[in-house]
Formats: C-alpha cells, structure tokens, sequence
C-alpha cells in the first residue's frame, strides 16, 4: 500500500505559531542589547535626566523644563521620574525600560502585519502570498520575519541605547498601538460573538475585548503619543489610510464607518498643539528661527532620506551624532532629489490605486515629515528619525526577499529571512559596545564624522574628564577652526590651556567665546579667574558680576565678585556681596572673616567683630579670624 508524501510543514507549525513567534521576537531583542545595559548617561541624558528636577518630585513631572528633550513631552518626562523613583540616576532601571519598550514596539509591529496579511483584502501584498504552507501561516511567518528584523535590526541602536531617544521609541510604541488597536476594533469575529460567547471564552483576555473597547484603546494610545513626541502628528491620517487602503476601499467610506473614531483620533491633534504652543521652538533646538532657513534644511533632506534608506539596507557606518552636515554638491543634490522625488511619486501613484505599497510609502514619509520639513538647529539627519519608518521598509524588504527566496530555492528559501536577522543582531551587539562609554561613543563618531566639531568638542570633553588635557585641548583647537564662531570649542581650549598653564593663551580663548557668546557664565568666570591672577581686580570684578547675572543663587559666585571688590579697595559692595552670599551659605567661615574685613575698612568696628567672632564659633582654630579680631581690639574706640 502506498502512502501520500508528506505535505511540507509550514514555517510556524506549532499549535501555538503566534505565541512562538512572540517569543523569539522578544528573546532576540534581549540578545541584541543585553549589553547595553551598563552605557553610561551621554549627551542630551545628561539635562534631561541628571539635571532635570521635575523627574524628583510627583507634582512636577508634567511641567518638564524647557530647552531639553522632555522639553513640551509630558509623558516622556513622567517615563523618567518613573526610572529616577526605581534607580535614582543609576542606567540599568533606564535601559531595561527601553529594551522593554522596544520589544512591545516589536510584538505591536508584529500583530498589525500578520493582521493586514490575513485580510481577505490585502490587495495583492505581498507578491505571492498563499503556498503550500497555507495561507495562515505564510502570514504569520511573514509577520515575524517582519518584526523581528525591524526589532534587531542596528538602526534602532540610537532610538533604544541612547536612553534619552526613548522620546522616538516611545512614541513609535503608541503609533504603533494606535493603529494595532484600531485594527482589532474591525475584527467581524468579536463584533458578532454574543455576550454569552464572550464570557465563555477564556482562552484570551484581548479576545474577549469587545470592538468599542479596541476603539478607545486606539484614542488612548493616540493621546499619549502625542504628549510624547511631535512626530505622532501623523498617526491619524495613516489610520485613515489604513482603513481606506485594507477595510473601506474609500476614504468617504471610510468616515462614514467611524467617523466618531476619526472624531476622537483627530481631537488628539488638540493636545498636540497646546503643548507645542507651550513650548515654541523647543527652547531654540527647532523650528525657522534656527539659522539655517527652511529652504536650505528642506533642500538638505534628500540627501539625508537617501542615507536612511542606505542604512536600512546595509546598517554600516552608524552615526551618533551627524552634527551640520556640509552641503551636498549639485550632482549630489540632484541625484538625491531625483530618486527621492521619483519615490514619492510612485507612492502617490501606489495610493490612488489602493495598493498596499502605496500604504507603506505613505507610513514612511508621513512620519518623517515633521522631521524633515521642521528644521532644527544642528542636525540634518539623525538616525533615530528612522525607528517608524523602517518598518516599512523592512515589510517591503521581508515581502520582496520572501518572493525572490522562494522563487529560487522554493520552501526552503524561507530561512533566507531569519539568517538576516541573525546577522543583523551581531551587528546591533557590535554597535552597542560604541555606547559603553562617553569616551567609546564620541572617538567613534570623530572617527566616522572628522568634520564635525561638535562631536571634537564632546570628544575633547571626555578627554578632559579623564585628565587628558593635552588631547582634549587638541580637540577643541580643530573644533574652533572648524567652525570659529563655535563658542564653546574656545571655552573649552580656554580651560585646557588653563590647565597647561598658558594663561594668555587662554585669555585670548575666553575673550573669544564671550565675544560669540555674551551672556555665558562659565567664560566670564573663567576670565575673571585669569585676571584676579595677574591682579586685575577691577576686571575680574566685571566678570565675576557677569557670571553672577546667571547664578543669582550661587553663594560661591557672591563671594568671588565679593573678593575681588574687596581687593580693588571697594568695601561697601564687597560687604553687600558677603551679606548675599552668606544668606546663601552661613557655615562659610572665610566669606565671615573677609566680610569682617570690609567692615572694618567701612569703619564699622562693631559689626567686623561679629563677623569674626561668627568665624570663630564655626573654626574655634581659625587663625585669620582670631589674629583679625585681637586686631579690633588693639584698634582705638
């Protein structure tokens, strides 16, 4: 007798396909970053996290401060005070909350693909969807590839290492859940189960969520991205599209079956501009007031989606921090612009005709858009702009290489996807080790981006912090010819040639950055420094007052302006200076006994003698105090 020959297995054939699938996703994110746990606050972490008050105290972590990157992004800024409530400023409780979110973001990315292929109308995408493996499966399979691709893929380094760029990954996480949300409100299952149906089934808590509830989820969702970041101002256009492209057929059909959906969702848009409103230019970081006009950043922008894609493609050369790119030249630009523009075209062209590819081009430059059409003050590109985007070109990736395997080497060819992923991990864990230190992370992007002097000035910086001041003097040297109208490239070779003793050398530096930068406190109070050691203390007066214009509550600031009053033979207000400064700090012994100084040459005995008693109940031992008060008492009545 003879049997049929075993039909082929399909990719997921376990009697739990999605649950595995899942799985794998998750552990995969795991591998990819369990190293980096340990990095280190760099960069924008260090004012949004280190030095941001509102993430110590409850009441404040809606009013983030402005000029950061929690600056208008409430929710963002309540993430971290959650991290500061479990680890203080310790990086661990910061970088397993990414990783977490990163891995939802994927498991998300996950149901909404293998959702869209499942539908009846999935509009011929991908290529050649049903198999011998089943329809099903294939979908699942497809899905998986999918998200776990995107999820490991070293594009993502910036948006889930870096700990601050959990702005991106965050709301990329409620994007993603907005639409996933409004997908599973459609499910025509769960809309004609009976409550009876309902609470018998306990096979899965999210099946027995009735349609309305998905709805409300998506809002919610919706809502908390937009306090997150700027950039999920698109969210509810794609979910139209979506429903129009996959469900209505029409975008007037479309509204018409949900319009008190599309009503909430666009309402979201109203927080959205509140916070923007609150917070205009994100404290001079973005928007046309930034000194690169909006033509010249708009212009700069074909080039930089060119470089995404690139990246998406063949992730090498991953970038920290790009800085001001130079211009591209006109062949360049015009190479760039003509692909870019002809994309955008065959997406329009893919959206009239309902095509699914349509959709995807659509996800990709909707998100982008306000990144790419806002400008912002340094940077052209930077890749954590990519986290969304990538998604679509990863599907349109896994559907194409899935169709190219397949036709080649038939069923087998599926492993194709996976081997990928697999290298792509490799590369995400190489990645990471860039971010393990300050040092690590800034010589690398020195290394990739030599013109940048940005990245010299913060390579100089960890330089300097590990006493290699030589080196790190070097670097602020090339950051000023860089670009010299760079404040603080000069500040910073200013305190380098301070430490190497060339003090005039480093005069002419802080001059410089106080030239190009007035109002910086660290420069005058640097020069000042200078000064008071050449025994100009009228001049170090001036700019110890300067830098005291920005730390009004700085009792050390009070008391330097105060010396340097005192010695250029200004008593009464070194004396005002002492007051302020010790109402600030009164256990300061010194800033007692010089107040008691000027006092003294003021004339008034009786209150120095206070003063310097007041030194000596905090230094019984003090002996400028004791030697300045026998002085009072030599002194005639």
């Amino acid at each position: 007798m003879t049997t049929a020959p075993e039909r082929p297995q399909p990719a997921f054939a376990s009697r739990h396909p999605v649950a595995l699938a899942a799985g794998i996703i998750a552990l995969a994110a795991v591998v990819a970053y369990h190293n980096s746990l340990t990095g280190p606050l760099v960069f924008d972490d260090l004012p949004s996290i280190r030095d941001n008050p509102t993430i110590r105290e409850l009441g404040a972590v809606l009013r983030p401060p402005a000029g950061m990157t929690v600056d208008a992004r409430p929710v963002l800024n309540a993430s971290l005070a959650l991290n500061y409530a479990i680890s203080g400023t310790a990086v661990w409780s910061y970088h397993a909350a990414n990783i977490a979110i990163h891995i939802l973001a994927g498991l998300t990315l996950f149901g909404i693909v293998r959702r869209t292929l499942d539908r009846k109308r999935s509009m011929g995408f991908p290529p050649r969807l049903g198999n011998e493996h089943g329809r099903e499966a294939h979908a699942t399979f497809l899905a998986f590839a999918a998200a776990l691709i995107w999820t490991v893929h070293p594009l993502q380094t910036e948006s889930v290492t870096y700990i601050v760029q959990r702005a991106e990954s965050l709301m990329g996480l409620f994007y993603l859940l907005t639409l996933y949300c409004f997908i599973r409100s459609l499910d025509p299952a769960a809309a004609a189960r009976t409550e009876e149906e309902r609470d018998r089934d306990v096979a899965s808590t999210f099946k027995a969520i009735r349609p309305f509830w998905w709805g409300c989820f998506s809002v919610a969702a919706c809502l908390l991205g937009m306090a997150t970041k700027e950039v999920m101002a698109s969210a509810p256009l794609i979910v139209l599209l979506y429903d129009r492209t996959f469900v209505s057929g029409s975008f007037g059909a479309a509204v018409r079956r949900h319009r008190g959906l599309y009503a909430a969702l666009a309402s979201t848009w109203i927080i959205l501009a509140l916070l923007a409103i609150s917070s205009p230019g994100r404290g001079g970081s973005t928007g046309f007031s930034t000194g690169m006009g909006w033509w010249n950043y708009v212009e700069a922008q074909f080039p930089a989606i060119a470089h995404y894609l690139r990246l998406a493609v063949w992730p090498s050369s991953l970038v920290f921090y790009y800085g001001p790119e130079a211009p591209a030249s006109a062949f360049q630009l015009l190479v760039s612009a003509a692909f870019v523009l002809g994309v955008i075209a065959a997406t329009l062209a893919a959206i009239w005709w309902k095509s699914a590819w349509g959709f995807l081009g659509a996800w990709f430059f909707a998100i982008l858009a306000p990144s790419s059409l806002v400008g912002g003050s340094l940077q052209t590109i930077a890749e954590h702009r990519m986290y969304l985007p990538l998604a679509a070109v990863v599907v349109a990736g896994v559907a194409g290489l899935d169709w190219i395997a397949r036709t080649l080497a038939g069923p087998r060819g599926v492993w194709i996807l996976p081997a990928v992923a697999a290298a792509l991990t490799l590369v995400t864990i190489a990645r990471n080790e860039d971010y393990r230190t300050d040092l690590a992370l800034w010589s690398d992007t020195v290394a990739k981006r030599p013109e940048n002097p940005f990245a010299r000035v913060n390579l100089g910086i960890a330089q300097f912090q590990l006493g290699r001041v030589g080196e790190a003097g070097a670097q602020f040297a090339e950051a000023a010819r860089l670009k010299p109208d760079y404040a603080a490239a000069h500040r910073n070779l200013g305190d380098a040639l301070l430490r190497l003793g060339r003090l005039a050398d480093a005069e002419a530096e802080f001059t410089a950055a106080i030239k190009l930068e007035p109002g910086n406190p660290d420069a005058h109070n640097a020069l000042a420094t200078i000064l008071a050691e050449r025994k100009d203390w009228a001049g170090a007066a001036e700019h110890f007052a300067d830098a005291l214009h920005s730390w009004p509550d700085d009792a050390a600031a009070h008391f330097r302006l105060a010396d340097a009053l005192l010695m250029s033979g200004r008593p009464a207000p070194a004396a005002a200076e002492f007051a302020a400064g010790l109402k600030l700090h009164p256990a300061n012994t010194d800033a007692h006994n010089d107040w008691g100084v000027a006092l003294l040459r003021l004339g008034r005995r009786s209150d120095a003698r206070a003063q310097f008693q007041a030194a000596l109940q905090l230094k019984p031992d003090d002996a400028d105090a004791l030697r300045n008060l026998r002085g009072t008492d030599a002194l005639p009545p």
